[in-house]
């Protein structure tokens, strides 16, 4: 028999998550001042509590079961007890996401699931290892573990913060040549390094199975990403890469584009924080003029200006495969907004931009504002617009409100931060939900103060709205209920997500508005 003891701290709550085969939760809390011990036996955890001299069996095991540790102190006894029951039952998934010193699993625990992880009647497909405290011991074991296994599909090991050392990537590289069923490996906040990423680069070019692979954060330079990139040239089965967050610079954003001219099979790369500024941009937007199959681009935090803005709006004229481009927290202005929008007017797929924080000598603002509002009366794909803290005013506003009575497409739009909005712009804004049956999510500015007249010019609006009218009854009731503008903000933002479920439930359109009203806490909403 194995064991993992585990004693509460005062006023703390525990809660252990089991989904079985259907996918239905078992949720099991344990109270502030129970002590028990956690045992695996003939394919059943039984929980004992001592103190009570009684033992409860908790579940006997199914097939194919997923168990959810995440925050339950279990440690390293309890990986232990774990790694005994995956060897023996049909246990789908663990994951031992740690948010507590108390639950983190070191390379005890961690060497014991590795080890698990080479018998022959594993079935375990899905491990995580996030923000605990295993080492290079344990990612080494791993790799020995994948060259045997032929079950786990996933694999995370983020953010364990004590890999200092680019061996266990290497190690899980060799392993990669020759494992077939690894599908998702997350190694971000980890050390990879220029020598770790070369050899993922090396195992990529004979892989085949690996479809999502998350380096971001890991201290990988140049020279690590200009052996990606070469094996992206090659690589058939990759869709999904993460960079994020480390100094590729220009060169690296410069062989990543090249890459792109070739490779037939990523869909979604990230490249935030990555310094590639404007040279990288256009080198990225050239790159999308002939790739047909890029759908998600992440381009935050580089630097990025209305130039490389520019040639990426040039570029939507061309492309027909991205549905997402996210550029916050750049240097884009007015003329890089007008760009976009021009891109935007002539492209398909686009779905998502992402234009908040933008900060410039000439900001987006209102000019800028504007030009995508002129965007929207023509385009029909974009789904979702955010261009909060890029000094919209009242005039772009206006404009915005102009296409929403017409636009049927946008479903989200992020204005959040603009200057205080005038009463005519909120009117407008009224009026075009009276007419715009799509738009489900509009944040709007939190210095705005809005008057009395607002809410119940929104409420009029909406039900003359006949596409909304399952919305009505509903909206009535909550407002009936309110019983101060506080309670009333409460009502409304929580009861719409059932509202949009309801809705979801019944094959409807999401026929409803799910308002974010930002405001000072004097005003109809308190400032979230």
């Amino acid at each position: 028999m194995t064991s993992t003891a585990v004693r509460s701290e005062k006023s703390s709550t525990r809660h252990v998550t089991l989904n079985g085969p259907n996918g239905d939760p078992i949720n099991l809390c344990l109270s502030d001042h129970d002590s028990f011990r956690l045992h695996y036996r003939n394919g059943s955890l039984v929980m004992e509590i001592p103190f009570a001299g009684t033992e409860i069996e908790w579940m006997k095991l199914p097939e194919d079961m997923d168990l959810d540790l995440r925050k339950n102190p279990l440690g390293d006894q309890g990986a232990v007890a774990l790694a005994q029951a995956v060897q023996d039952v049909g246990i789908r998934s663990l994951d031992f996401t740690c948010f507590d010193d108390r639950c983190k699993i070191t390379d005890q625990g961690g060497l014991a699931v590795a080890e698990a992880l080479r018998g022959e009647t594993t079935r375990l497909q899905e491990l995580c290892f996030s923000l605990n405290a295993i080492t290079d011991g344990t990612r080494v074991s791993l790799a020995k573990a994948l060259i045997k296994n032929s079950s786990l599909r996933n694999l995370d090991l983020s953010s364990c913060y004590k890999i200092t050392k680019a061996k266990g990537a290497i190690e899980l590289a060799g392993a990669l040549k020759v494992n077939t069923t690894l599908r998702r490996l997350d190694l971000s906040s980890n050390t990879v390094g220029n020598d770790g990423a070369s050899a993922l680069a090396e195992a990529l070019m004979v892989n085949n199975s690996l479809t999502n692979l998350n380096l971001s954060g890991c201290g990988i330079g140049n020279l690590g990403v200009v052996r990606l990139a070469g094996a992206l040239r090659h690589n058939n089965t990759l869709g999904y890469l993460s960079l994020s967050d480390q100094d590729i610079g220009v060169p690296g954003g410069i062989f990543l584009a090249e890459a792109l001219k070739v490779n037939a099979e990523l869909e979604e790369l990230c490249l935030s924080a990555c310094k590639i500024g404007d040279e990288g941009a256009v080198a990225l937007a050239d790159a999308l003029k002939t790739n047909k199959k890029l759908r998600l681009l992440h381009l935050h935090s580089n630097g990025i200006t209305d130039s490389g803005a520019s040639a990426l709006g040039s570029a939507l004229k061309y492309n027909s495969a991205l549905e997402k481009l996210e550029l916050g927290l750049n240097r884009i202005g007015e003329a890089g907004a007008i760009s976009l929008a021009g891109g935007i007017k002539a492209n398909t797929s686009l779905q998502s931009l992402g234009l908040c924080h933008n900060q410039a000598v000439f900001p987006i603002g209102n000019v800028g504002a504007a030009a995508l509002a002129s965007a929207l009366l023509v385009n029909r794909s974009l789904r979702e617009l955010t261009m909060g803290h890029v000094s919209v005013g009242d005039f772009g506003v206006l404009q915005l409100a102009q296409a929403l009575r017409t636009n049927g497409s946008l479903t989200s739009l992020n204005v959040n931060g603009a200057d205080k909005l005038s009463g005519e712009a909120m009117f407008a804004l009224s009026q075009a939900l009276a007419q715009n049956a799509a738009l489900c999510g509009l944040v709007l500015n939190h210095k705005t103060r809005m008057d009395s007249n607002f809410y119940p010019q929104i409420k009029k609006c909406l039900e003359q709205n006949k596409k909304r009218q399952e919305f009505r009854d509903l909206l009535q009731k909550w407002l009936a209920a309110a019983d101060d503008e506080t309670q009333r903000k409460r009502i409304f933002l929580t009861e719409m997500v059932a509202a949009k479920d309801a809705c979801a439930n019944q094959d409807l359109r999401l026929e409803f508005v799910y308002l974010l009203l930002r405001s000072s806490p004097n005003s109809f909403c308190e400032r979230l």
